[in-house]
């Protein structure tokens, strides 16, 4: 995952966004047929790279396509849906899997990017892409079909055409930010590059910190045995429900009470209850305090993080980095943005294992609690409202003192 957005952010800008998608849809079909056509350890080391590739590659180029492709009003909810289904294929592994045999569930996980490029073939290219490349009649064609709009008649007003107003002031946008060719070096230099950047990259990173990383690998071996129908490997299938359904309950959200206000109870709400179960297996694993009755507490601790994660901090990071940058450094911005996922993941993977063994788990759930804590402190603070905005006036805002 961290080896492939900078050559994904660089090819999309090359080859279009549709393109490296298709490309990945059939990295991923490959990924699921290896394993079916030779099982060997060598075969399955070798799919699990490209597949942490094609993840790199879709985490770098399908939020920009979806903000780019997506209008105003809805392009919020398009974005965390992004997120929403990345968990709607996790609930598909974890609930297909413990019941059909392994070869099953390859078939049935090859058939979704068949399913994709089948499908996918037919969609328009990125209009903010096509202007880019000055390819003009082209992108007026995608904008058509987005919007569902007819074509200009003779004798009706242009001007008055949505699609043509649109065109032209996607034609005026992309014109000013590409004046200058952009680079990394941009997303440091430039003061409004720079906070869009510092924004993208610590929100993406507390949705990491938060937890919900290591909740997904190793819950089924932290949480305790309770004794009754519902344990550690039952939670996990309905923490993944969880996650699905909230990310798409807060799908709506998005665009009528805006980014910020979820963000911000987003992060205060895993921040609590994370803090609620560090206080629970600190008392379980370090006192002599008798805890079974109270061994429900990480289970709904981590129903109730499932709801809080996904409704803000889940999806939203996704929906800033298509909105943030100009055409000139999204491509440099969208790459670093899925090296920050990639990495955060496998730092606090890494981390959780060795400070739960050497300290307990109690103190790996504080840390979770003060970052996400922390992610509602910045979100109320720094990040600021995009709802409703057009790509030129989140511009103007970045470009303020």
């Amino acid at each position: 995952s961290a080896v492939s957005p900078i050559p994904a952010g660089f090819l999309m800008d090359v080859i279009g966004r549709k393109a490296i998608l298709l490309l990945t849809g059939l990295l991923f079909a490959v990924t699921w047929l290896m394993p079916l056509v030779m099982q060997t350890p060598l075969v399955l080391y070798i799919a699990r790279f490209l597949a942490g590739m094609g993840k790199g590659v879709a985490f770098t180029v399908a939020p920009m396509y979806i903000g780019e492709i997506a209008s105003t009003g809805i392009r919020g909810a398009l974005s965390t849906m992004f997120a929403g289904l990345l968990w709607t294929g996790t609930m598909f592994e974890f609930g297909f899997g413990p019941f059909i045999s392994y070869n099953a569930l390859l078939i049935l996980s090859f058939v979704m990017p068949v399913a994709f490029l089948a499908t996918f073939i037919f969609m328009p290219e990125s209009p903010y892409y096509l202007v880019m490349k000055r390819r003009n009649e082209d992108a007026r064609k995608a904008l058509k079909w987005l919007r569902n709009c007819p074509s200009v008649q003779p004798g009706d007003d242009i001007d008055a055409n949505p699609v043509e107003q649109e065109l032209k002031d996607m034609k005026k946008n992309v014109s000013e930010e590409m004046q200058n060719k952009g680079s990394f070096k941009d997303l440091v230099t430039s003061r409004s590059n720079r906070r869009a950047a510092v924004i993208v990259l610590l929100v993406s990173m507390f949705q990491r910190t938060c937890g919900i990383s290591p909740m997904l690998a190793y819950s089924s071996v932290t949480l305790p045995e309770t004794g009754t129908f519902i344990g550690p490997n039952q939670i996990i299938v309905v923490f993944g429900f969880i996650l699905t359904f909230s990310n798409f309950l807060a799908t709506p959200l998005v665009d009528r009470l805006g980014r910020k206000p979820l963000l911000i109870f987003s992060g205060a709400g895993c921040g609590i209850v994370t803090c609620i179960s560090a206080i629970f297996y600190y008392v379980h694993h370090k006192t002599d305090i008798d805890t079974s009755s109270f061994l429900w507490v990480p289970y709904v601790g981590i129903c109730c993080f499932g709801l809080t994660h996904s409704i803000g901090i889940g999806g939203i990071p996704h929906t800033l980095l298509s909105e943030l940058f100009p055409q000139n450094v999204k491509c440099y911005a969208a790459s670093i943005a899925s090296i920050t996922f990639a990495l955060s993941s496998f730092a606090i993977n890494k981390v959780y294992i060795t400070v739960s063994a050497s300290v307990g788990v109690w103190a790996m759930f504080t840390f979770f609690a003060f970052n996400g804590l922390m992610c509602a402190l910045f979100s109320a603070f720094v990040v600021f409202e995009t709802k409703g905005k057009t790509f030129a006036e989140i511009q103007r805002i970045l470009h303020k003192p």
